[in-house]
């Protein structure tokens, strides 16, 4: 009986393999009245239940002795079903576990109405799309840093090419700080120079540019019925007439003397960096379509959201080609603008 459940290293073994030395061997098959050869330093692998029936024929001393490492049988193994496949909440998830006969996905399982009723939906209103940015008020060191920002690209951006169109890094941005009355250090990356500048006028809670300046420069527009071949209004031949006079001195009436500086040299630097459209690359056009959402706090969201778009970046550019056409003129308003902030 020993001999038929012993198998030398061929089956791997069920359970804990068993290892049955030579002496243990010759012990159990003479206590048990049977006889058998084994080789010397062979050591036989036994499955657990053979090793339990060759327990039983050792004699009583010897069961005591190999008590400690006797071995129980498993239970037979049952056929468990595999578990219904459910398919994952998420669609477009993969699973491995999946039968191989088939490849098709099965169907997604019914989700009964008071489950699916407590998830929470996700509605689409225009309200909830309206997501306004955190605005912060006018303060000396945001002005500041408005105009340090300025000073840097008129001496170190007007030769860049695509001011105010590339983006810059975000953190390097948002983490821009200078103390009031210092210059920004050389190595400043223009780029994000010029972020700074539209990432605080955006984010100011009153716009850089009244609206009731967009307002008059919309009104004194000729109605476009869409068929009219004329050519745009050409710039006017003097300074006080531009549409950037009326807008500067407006915005010295409605805000400060001082919002009406930073929008001057605003004017003026990308007036410039129109002017050397060789190299910058940017033309008037290019820049207003990049800075007129920020000055005049455009609303994405707006039912006249594109309408609105074309009106404020005609309304920039046009100030922008003042700007450069009248670069001593600003120059002179620049002055009296300073003297005024500081008095």
């Amino acid at each position: 009986m020993a001999a038929a459940g012993l198998h030398r290293h061929q089956d791997p073994p069920i359970g804990e393999p068993a290892i049955i030395h030579k002496e243990d061997m010759m012990a159990g098959m003479m206590g048990g009245g049977g006889t058998g050869i084994v080789d010397n330093g062979t050591s036989l692998i036994a499955r657990a239940e053979a090793l339990n029936a060759f327990m039983r024929m050792q004699p009583a001393a010897n069961q005591a002795r190999h008590a400690p490492h006797t071995f129980s049988a498993p239970p037979p193994q049952q056929h468990i079903p595999s578990p219904h496949y459910d398919p994952p909440e998420e669609p477009g998830c993969l699973c491995f576990g999946s039968s191989k006969q088939s490849s098709r996905r099965p169907p997604a399982r019914h989700v009964p109405n008071h489950i699916s009723s407590a998830r929470p939906r996700r509605e689409y209103y225009p309200d909830n799309l309206s997501v306004q940015p955190e605005r912060h008020p006018w303060t000396p060191h945001m002005e500041w840093l408005i105009l340090a920002c300025i000073d840097f690209l008129e001496l170190h951006g007007l030769d860049e090419r695509t001011l105010f169109a590339v983006s810059a890094v975000d953190d390097l941005v948002r983490n821009m700080h200078v103390d009031i009355g210092v210059k920004l250090p050389s190595n400043t990356d223009p780029h994000v120079a010029a972020g700074v500048i539209k990432a605080q006028i955006r984010h100011a809670n009153e716009p850089l540019v009244a609206k009731d300046c967009l307002k008059a420069y919309i009104a004194s527009q000729p109605p476009d019925d869409g068929q009219s071949t004329a050519p745009a209004a050409s710039t006017p031949s003097i300074y006080r007439d531009s549409h950037l006079a009326r807008t500067v001195d407006a915005t010295e009436r409605m805000s400060s003397p001082r919002r009406a500086y930073i929008l001057a040299r605003f004017m003026r630097l990308l007036g410039r960096v129109s002017a050397n459209v060789e190299v910058s690359k940017m033309n008037a056009h290019c820049l207003a379509k990049c800075v007129a959402p920020s000055m005049l706090h455009w609303d994405p969201n707006s039912s006249f959201a594109l309408l609105m778009l074309g009106k404020i970046t005609a309304f920039v550019m046009t100030m922008i080609e003042d700007a450069r056409v009248f670069d001593e003129k600003l120059c002179q308003k620049i002055a009296d603008l300073e003297a005024k902030s500081r008095a």
